[in-house]
């Protein structure tokens, strides 16, 4: 790449991608839009070729361009890498591993991360407790260094599987299901129902779960956080389903015929390797299920 190829004609570059057109570039750049114009003709003198052909409505790539974009992306990546490094050293967080662990597992993985430290004394962390989409969400951003969470499979992430985790059907010892050995979603169909919400990953499979009754059961109550639900099968308002993590002693767990399960995985983006997540990624991978 030419060296005089600068960064602030790469960032114009994407946002036309991105956008569509100049004008929407212009205003995400808070530019005119004889400056985004000029930006990328400059960029495209500094290349030698045409980048984006622009006799449509909205903007098209050219084979230059489609070669590019992807360059052009993980450069700009690599620097808001940079200044995040940069802001962290100066504000004192240099040398701090940021991790994330789904709620019901915050737990476990502190656990892990305490070992880790016994053998690496200079370690330090910072341990988030979120749901899965907002933990994917701030990895990609690169607020958090790394998670365990839902099997989660895309292109600029590194997902690691630890284990297949089963979910059970929770109720009291009042419960008129509380004998059963295995349940089906026949036998659970009338009784009041305690469902996470369901954008939650593992609700969303329990989804599947129901479908031989037709649908998913309207519930009683949806929660984001498993202890309420804990708390309100505990109380008589109905089953829940739990995955084996946020099983609580005084309620009794049933397997479900046929088997739930959610996967638990350890994610980071494939692009950030620095040593020290390297090993813990390489510890929690050997000693998953330790605890």
């Amino acid at each position: 790449m030419n060296p005089r190829i600068n960064l602030r004609h790469l960032q114009t570059f994407l946002a036309i991608v991105e956008e569509g057109t100049l004008t929407a570039a212009a205003e995400r750049q808070l530019k005119s839009q004889g400056a985004i114009s000029q930006d990328l003709a400059s960029l495209e003198t500094e290349c030698g070729l045409k980048l984006i052909d622009r006799s449509g409505q909205r903007v098209k790539l050219t084979p230059a361009g489609e070669a590019l974009l992807p360059e052009a992306r993980e450069i700009l990546q690599r620097v808001r890498d940079v200044e995040l490094s940069m802001r962290r050293i100066r504000s004192g967080e240099a040398g701090t591993i940021r991790v994330g662990a789904l709620p019901s597992i915050t737990e476990r993985v502190a656990e892990h991360l305490f070992d880790f430290h016994k053998k690496v004394p200079e370690a330090r962390f910072e341990l988030r407790s979120e749901l899965h989409g907002s933990l994917l969400e701030k990895l990609t951003r690169r607020e958090l260094d790394i998670i365990v969470a839902m099997t989660t499979l895309r292109e600029n992430l590194e997902c690691k599987v630890l284990e297949s985790e089963p979910l059970f059907i929770v109720v009291n010892a009042t419960h008129p299901l509380a004998n059963r050995d295995s349940l089906t979603p026949h036998d659970v169909a009338g009784h009041p129902f305690v469902s996470m919400m369901r954008d939650v990953s593992y609700a969303r499979g329990g989804k599947d779960f129901f479908e031989v009754v037709g649908r998913y059961p309207d519930p009683l109550f949806e929660t984001d956080d498993h202890r309420a639900i804990q708390l309100l099968v505990r109380n008589g308002a109905g089953y829940g389903i739990l995955p084996k993590s946020a099983l609580a002693p005084d309620l009794i767990a049933i397997p479900t015929r046929p088997r739930l399960e959610r996967q638990l995985a350890l994610l980071r983006v494939q692009t950030h390797r620095s040593q020290a997540l390297s090993d813990v990624y390489q510890f929690f991978s050997r000693e998953w299920g330790s605890h």
